[in-house]
């Protein structure tokens, strides 16, 4: 896929209402990461007419690029999706259905490869909000965070501060208290994470 460098947002155009954004931050020196991605994301909104997504390749820390997104979308629910990251080929077809019943959040389950290791075994993830704390690598059960479809309107009552790294974990810190109702995408791993401890390119995004 040919990656267009400006303008700093695209996605697939819709005139109908957006119920669902997907927020992708990368950068252009990214682009072998966002292509691997969109091969498996851009063609499910074929399906989804008022789903779309956003692509912005400005440059500041993560924390920044999250914010603008998040402010300028106009969406009713967004999600992030990060662009070394992949989502499975069900995505928007398991959460549409439950962003139709309208809850403030849609829990997730992640798969989380560690450092280039096998997929298989390597951690399972859930983020609800049947679970109170924010663990981070101490166990599976965490609260929702940015990955998490949400509605915008709440979303934006946390912020995401201007920093390089851990700016998920304060953006979820400040959401939790406004999220109350919650619909389940299902157990199997909706969002798949590859963590690794130094960044591709040692950017930003």
């Amino acid at each position: 896929m040919g990656v267009k460098k400006k303008p700093l947002r695209m996605g697939k155009p819709s005139r109908k209402r957006v119920l669902f954004e997907v927020l992708v931050p990368t950068l252009p020196n990214r682009e072998f990461f966002l292509s691997r991605l969109m091969t498996v994301l851009e063609p499910q909104f074929a399906a989804h007419p008022n789903a779309c997504y956003v692509c912005d390749w400005g440059e500041g820390s993560i924390g920044a690029k999250r914010q603008r997104m998040m402010e300028t979308s106009k969406a009713d629910y967004v999600a992030f999706v990060d662009d070394d990251d992949l989502v499975s080929a069900d995505y928007l077809d398991r959460i549409m259905p439950c962003l139709a019943i309208g809850p403030d959040v849609v829990g997730i389950t992640m798969h989380v490869k560690m450092d280039g290791q096998p997929w298989h075994p390597s951690p399972i993830f859930r983020h609800s909000l049947r679970f109170k704390e924010n663990k981070t690598w101490q166990g599976n059960e965490r609260t929702p965070h940015h990955l998490c479809p949400m509605r915008r309107d709440i979303a934006v009552r946390s912020r995401f501060p201007n920093l390089m790294w851990g700016e998920d974990y304060n953006f979820a810190l400040g959401v939790l208290p406004h999220l109350h109702t919650e619909e389940w995408s299902g157990d199997e791993p909706l969002y798949l994470y590859e963590y690794r401890s130094r960044k591709p390119f040692d950017s930003e995004a």
